[in-house]
């Protein structure tokens, strides 16, 4: 069964289907799409009144996808896989100035212009965005190359406080937050779109 919402004048459509549940269970998976499960019994008019209170949350979420979704669009094409690479060491080198440029930029915001990475590199890491080593080396991964400004400044931020602080402390995070205010936004961000980065 198809229902429609209207949230700031725009219509969204959910599909109901029914079940045994006792509880309305509202998911939503990308691009957008919005499947509601309701209890067998449910009265129509208090399904439409649940799903009525959650509006602002489920309009909010189907921007998120939608707008994901577009970066992963932008981003893909038909690239052999030479060609691949090709842009792949194209966009490290190009990553490589532009991380270069911005450690300038908030190290003397930092007031910090003793602290200096040893190395800096750009690389593919498996399981994070950037690391800093005990020998103050700074790596980051390629594919911030795809990401927003924000986002690589705010990996940026994050991996330039590990120079003085090698943990993450309290100390640490409320100097990352000092420099990058919408650090805790961009962390989600990279935790929710972060798959989306790649050729």
């Amino acid at each position: 069964m198809i229902e429609n919402l209207l949230v700031n004048g725009i219509k969204i459509e959910y599909q109901v289907s029914f079940s045994k549940r006792q509880t309305v269970s509202i998911k939503i998976v990308p691009p957008g799409l919005i499947y509601v499960t309701a209890p067998i019994k449910i009265k129509h008019l208090d399904l439409v009144n649940i799903v009525e209170g959650k509006a602002k949350w489920i309009y909010k979420k189907v921007c998120e996808l939608q707008n994901a979704a577009i970066i992963k669009a932008e981003n893909s094409s038909d690239l052999t896989e030479n060609e691949k690479k090709d842009k792949k060491k194209q966009l490290s080198l190009d990553l490589k100035s532009e991380i270069e440029e911005r450690i300038n930029y908030y190290r003397n915001y930092l007031s910090l212009r003793s602290i200096l990475p040893a190395k800096i590199s750009v690389k593919s890491l498996k399981s994070s965005w950037g690391s800093c080593s005990s020998n103050r080396n700074i790596s980051f991964n390629w594919k911030l190359a795809l990401a927003p400004p924000e986002i690589l400044d705010y990996v940026i931020v994050h991996e330039l406080c590990h120079l003085v602080h090698m943990n993450h402390s309290l100390e640490f995070w409320n100097l990352v937050e000092k420099v990058k205010p919408d650090a805790k936004a961009c962390k989600i961000w990279l935790r929710k779109n972060g798959f989306l980065l790649d050729l």
